[in-house]
């Protein structure tokens, strides 16, 4: 049976991998930095205000629908669902099986 860390092993390999994580970590920093730099920062009263359907209203009386927030849940829920399966087709054990398990669990709450 193959350790899901057996990768780790190699130290050799968590040293590439910490680097290309340091690497990818520094150029989000600096496209971050660079990006808060060259865009305009200038807040008026207007740009600042609640707008809802060309009305002006409080922030108190602001709706906000929660029916597209379970779509977005629904997709969270398949599309990490669809990369453990990606990632652990050659793996075998109980792992996999657990985690679908507890995925359409979830899916069958929301469902309620």
């Amino acid at each position: 049976m193959q350790d899901y860390f057996s990768w780790l092993n190699n130290i050799s390999n968590v040293g590439w991998f910490l680097t290309a994580f340091g690497v990818v970590l520094l150029i989000v920093l600096l496209m971050y930095w660079i990006g808060k730099r060259i865009a305009p920062n200038n807040p008026t009263k207007e740009k600042t205000t609640t707008y809802a359907c060309g009305e002006d209203l409080a922030p108190s009386k602001a709706q906000f629908h929660t029916h597209l927030l379970r779509y977005a849940v629904y997709f969270t829920i398949f599309d990490i669902v669809a990369f453990v399966l990606a990632t652990s087709m050659g793996v075998l054990g109980w792992v996999p099986i657990i985690f679908l398990a507890v995925a359409f669990l979830a899916i069958i709450i929301l469902r309620k």
